[in-house]
């Protein structure tokens, strides 16, 4: 009984380079029937004396070996299970799961947005839109939005189950923004529900930490107009940039009647 392994490159623990560089064959007569072992390669030296000092040389070789153990620095390739006749005989007899694979650290900061692949560089956020009410000291505060699981929808009768909802809803809802964000893109909200329009807002806000002062800037407004909707809008180039800790993105949403929103999603980009 033997197996074969084909040719092929590894680097070990210590980062020795080791190539096989032609298929050879291993024989399994010397292990006793039911064995686990392990098919590994290690990287081997051996000192050549040609009887002058100045001529001493190391040489350097692969080592493939089928065994119970394994070497500490060997590379496996491959488990194998000899069956009580010793021979390898069912379809998981060689498991290749285990085998070692080559991995690399990669240093924070080493790879930056320009190294990755364009489709890398940009995505979506999505989320169910949970807004916060409108304090109701403002001036034009409207009833808040009754919030679910999924979505979120003006009440039909407020703030009793008699009174109708002539004024709509209102909510704010912070967006969290991922590690490493430096561009907001553009701004999607949907829903089944508009009865009379609504008006979205984005904004950014944060501090200012060198002037220590609060920081608001309207990033987008826009009006949508009544029936079911799916709106997308471009954030200007001038009001793209998130790139620094000290900034936040909010989106501000109210509606003048009875209106469902089912979704919010910023477009950012790295």
């Amino acid at each position: 009984m033997a197996l074969t392994v084909s040719p092929g490159f590894a680097v070990d623990r210590s980062g020795h380079e080791i190539e096989l560089r032609e298929a050879e064959t291993l024989e399994l007569h010397g292990l006793p029937a039911g064995t686990l072992a392990w098919v590994t390669i290690g990287y081997r030296t051996e000192r050549v004396d040609r009887g002058r000092e100045s001529d001493n040389r190391i040489d350097c070789y692969a080592d493939l070996r089928v065994a119970t153990g394994v070497e500490p620095n060997d590379v496996r390739l491959a488990r194998v299970q000899l069956d009580e006749r010793g021979r390898l005989e069912h379809h998981h007899a060689i498991n290749h799961q285990e085998r070692d694979h080559l991995r690399t650290v990669t240093a924070p900061g080493s790879v930056t947005p320009e190294a990755l692949d364009a489709q890398l560089r940009s995505g979506w956020i999505t989320m169910a839109f949970h807004p916060t009410g409108i304090p109701r000291d403002e001036t034009d505060a409207q009833p808040p939005f009754r919030v679910g699981a999924t979505q979120a929808i003006a009440h039909r009768y407020y703030p009793d189950d008699t009174t109708p909802n002539h004024r709509g809803a209102a909510g704010t809802m912070t967006i969290p923004l991922p590690p490493g964000v430096r561009h907001i893109r553009r701004l999607c909200v949907a829903g089944p529900e508009n009865e009379k329009g609504i008006t979205i807002r984005l904004v950014k806000g944060g501090f200012d930490h060198q002037a220590m002062k609060h920081l608001r800037d309207q990033v987008a407004e826009f009006v949508i107009d009544p029936g079911a909707y799916y709106r997308t809008e471009e954030i200007q180039e001038a009001h793209r940039s998130v790139g620094d800790r000290h900034r936040t993105l909010s989106v501000d949403i109210r509606s003048d009647g009875y209106a469902i929103v089912s979704l919010v999603a910023i477009e950012v980009s790295y």
